[in-house]
């Protein structure tokens, strides 16, 4: 692999590695048990929700609504006050239009990934399975390219493991993870982040949340920074704010 198509899949893998050291030091909070996916988030049945406005809609309106064609997705919007308020979208799952990317075999990806933001998002989900690191760096590398559009992030978290355990031990690098690509999609403005309910489970069951989160803010502002410093090298300035 050259330089130029090696380089397209380093810049999580340090975030990673950096999350997985602070984890292991002996300065890191001891795990707790972690609740299972949702267990703070009610489900939303998708009748309840208006697919234009996403918004509840009134139990008249759903008694003569035909059930939805979709996912129901929960964003959170910041507040004036500093808080946040939780909506749910219902988001369509009819077939799109297949881009023509999508036929292209790795090797053609990796070729246009370096500048193109629709091949590196799109290899970035054919790698998802394979190769997580190399799925996130490529997500990264998509928004950068695309002038900070989190879609592509926003893609592979959602694709990611939920917090749940394995064998009664915490995934809590999937927290630790979940919780930076949450933050990352908030500071670029977006509001499909769920930085509330990761940091909840963070709240409690860490021995030291504040140092805890202030390490992964930290994080997920030097994938902020990834981004603006692939952009300026690709198109010579950034949209991307640090």
């Amino acid at each position: 692999m050259d330089v130029r198509r090696a380089s397209i899949y380093i810049s999580a893998a340090t975030i990673v590695a950096a999350i997985a050291a602070w984890q292991l030091s002996a300065n890191a909070p001891e795990p707790g048990g972690l609740p299972a996916p949702g267990a703070n988030a009610p489900p939303v049945a998708p009748e309840a929700i208006d697919a234009a406005a996403g918004t509840q809609s009134s139990p008249a309106a759903i008694a003569g609504r035909e059930p939805r064609n979709c996912t129901i997705v929960t964003h959170y919007l910041p507040n004036d006050d500093g808080t946040t308020t939780e909506v749910a979208s219902c988001e369509p799952n009819e077939p799109r239009q297949e881009h023509p990317y999508a036929s292209y075999p790795i090797e053609a990806l990796e070729s246009l990934a370096y500048a193109d933001a629709k091949a590196a998002e799109i290899l970035s989900m054919r790698l998802l399975q394979s190769d997580g690191e190399a799925a996130m760096s490529l997500a990264l590398r998509a928004t950068a390219l695309a002038g900070g559009d989190a879609t592509p992030i926003v893609a592979y978290a959602n694709a990611y493991p939920e917090p749940t355990a394995v064998n009664g031990v915490p995934v809590r690098q999937t927290v630790h993870v979940r919780y930076v690509l949450a933050t990352v999609t908030r500071l670029l403005g977006d509001p499909r982040h769920s930085v509330p309910y990761f940091e909840a489970i963070i709240r409690e069951h860490s021995t030291d949340p504040e140092r805890e989160i202030a390490m992964l803010e930290v994080r997920a502002r030097e994938m902020i920074e990834e981004m603006r410093q692939i952009q300026l090298e690709v198109t010579g300035s950034s949209t991307i704010g640090g």
